[in-house]
């Protein structure tokens, strides 16, 4: 069935209009992942970036970097007469911080976290230990924060600056977020 022979059988549905595609109901849902791709344009000879701001004020499809003879994108005529760009070239790229705001905000996230506080330490001292996971390891309860939790009057909860006296260790919070970004070259 579909929504204009419910319509014309007088029905009306409540609320908000019914979505009519599948495009329409993801993004309802939430699980469109597209509205979080940044699609960055990208010189194909000097690899200058270029944001979808800066893509669409540019003048001409020539790099604007110094001594670069790179396009960025070729013009084409629509039939309504418009000019459409399409990059040469697109790097697509998720925000790291945004990303992580999606994540915490998951429902249940707070319950995978590990809670590390009431390990117990220094177990790799025994020589028949064998070490199942990184957490196992003597730096996991060596790392220091660099900060010290403030919780104010109204009990909002902030992390400031550590000052010299300071020597928090990440494992004795309950909830701390520590990236690591390895590089190999």
């Amino acid at each position: 069935m579909t929504l204009g022979v419910l319509k014309a059988a007088g029905f009306e549905p409540e609320g908000r209009t019914p979505v009519k595609t599948l495009q329409s109901a993801k993004r309802r849902l939430g699980l469109d992942p597209d509205i979080n791709i940044i699609q960055y344009s990208i010189c194909p000879w000097c690899w200058r970036h270029y944001n979808p701001q800066e893509f669409r004020e540019l003048e001409s499809p020539a790099c604007t970097s110094n001594e670069c003879d790179g396009i960025i994108y070729t013009g084409k005529h629509t039939a309504s007469g418009d000019t459409k760009r399409h990059p040469v070239k697109i790097i697509p790229q998720v925000s790291l911080i945004q990303s992580l705001r999606r994540m915490v905000r998951r429902k249940g996230f707070r319950k995978i976290l590990r809670d590390s506080r009431g390990d117990e330490l220094n177990k790799n001292d025994d020589e028949d230990f064998a070490m199942a996971d990184m957490h196992d390891g003597q730096a996991w309860h060596q790392l220091k924060t660099g900060i010290r939790r403030e919780v104010g009057e109204f009990g909002a909860v902030r992390d400031v600056p550590k000052t010299e006296d300071t020597n928090t260790k990440m494992t004795s919070n309950r909830f701390v977020l520590h990236l690591v970004a390895n590089l190999d070259w």
